[in-house]
């Protein structure tokens, strides 16, 4: 079986993309488009988390890209946009490969969990997608 086609490894198979309202989600995976936005925007936010022992295998970046069409093609939306821990260069790296660009800061209203309280923002907009 061609496991590269799957996203499994020999060592676990491949975290299922779920919905954060599910009941049957695995414990270290989460993703989908946030309720918080970090701050007081009305604009929707992507946000995600993914188990250490998942990283490195595209596996935030696939459902990120998902997430991103369903919000444009299913939901309708106009603008999309995230924001990082400011030391997480990682998920930053997964935006931008997702099309969306760094635009400036927010001022968060909670900390992140290393303390910060600006982080860096991301944002894509439908237009800017089908260009």
């Amino acid at each position: 079986m061609d496991r590269s086609r799957t996203g499994e490894s020999r060592d676990r198979p491949a975290p299922p993309l779920c919905n954060r309202t599910e009941g049957n989600r695995p414990p270290d995976w989460r993703r989908g488009l946030a309720g918080s936005t970090g701050d007081e925007s009305d604009e929707p936010a992507l946000g995600y988390w993914l188990g250490q022992p998942y990283w490195g295998n595209g596996y935030s970046r696939e459902a990120a890209a998902a997430v991103i069409d369903y919000g444009f093609r299913t939901l309708g939306l106009k603008t999309i946009r995230a924001y990082t821990d400011p030391s997480n260069t990682a998920s930053q790296k997964v935006l931008l490969h997702c099309g969306l660009k760094n635009v400036g800061e927010i001022e968060l209203l909670k900390p992140t969990r290393h303390g910060e309280r600006r982080a860096p923002l991301f944002r894509l907009s439908r237009m800017e997608l089908s260009a």
